[in-house]
């Protein structure tokens, strides 16, 4: 499971690493990349570090929807501050080039909308990248094809790539009795990509 953000730039854009981890900083992140990344030339996995935590994306460059435009991608895979340090540097980047930041529903983001995206997401804390994330949520209804819709509640760290795991789940994981539209449960989720359990407040079940 994988999220994607990205940064539509200028095609001139570039920005050294440095550049792009003092802007963070002025975002609100502590952030450390290689110092030789080149957004104008490199590819592929790139290592970093969200305020002492081990992160990576996977960097492509592409053309962008108009002239004189390129899109800087940057893609999470599973770890929840390889998300956050996604949006960062994505949000850095657009700072810097005078472009703008766009999350993984397509939405763009710049200038004060920028700052209010990047504020909605908790940096993460050492407990947020533990192997099994608590999920709380409310049932919304019975969706079709044997699945049940569910909202979801306070959303901690590291949900953001569990979402639409958890939004929509197989009824038959849900005890009858949770079933009913407006109850509330826990779903514990291994790795952002797995459903192990469906919990009661009080108890687990299975």
């Amino acid at each position: 499971m994988s999220t994607l953000v990205s940064a539509v730039v200028p095609s001139t854009a570039d920005a050294p690493a440095s550049q792009i981890v003092e802007q963070a900083g002025r975002l609100g992140a502590a952030l450390s990349l290689p110092e030789g990344l080149d957004i104008a030339r490199d590819s592929g996995l790139v290592p970093c570090l969200l305020d002492g935590q081990q992160a990576a994306f996977e960097f492509t460059r592409d053309e962008g929807e108009s002239a004189g435009s390129a899109v800087l991608q940057f893609e999470a895979r599973t770890s929840y501050a390889s998300l956050v340090a996604s949006a960062y540097v994505a949000a850095s980047v657009a700072v810097l080039s005078g472009g703008h930041a766009r999350d993984e529903d397509g939405h763009c983001y710049s200038g004060t909308a920028l700052t209010d995206w990047l504020s909605s997401m908790e940096l993460p804390v050492p407990e947020s990248d533990a192997n099994e994330l608590r999920i709380e949520v409310r049932v919304v209804g019975p969706r079709g094809n044997g699945l049940l819709q569910l909202e979801l509640g306070k959303v901690p760290p590291g949900a953001h790539l569990a979402r639409r795991l958890v939004e929509s789940i197989d009824v038959a994981m849900v005890p009858p009795a949770l079933r009913i539209p407006n109850s509330r449960f826990v779903i514990a989720v291994r790795d952002a990509s797995e459903i192990v359990s469906v919990e009661t407040l009080g108890r687990r079940t299975r």
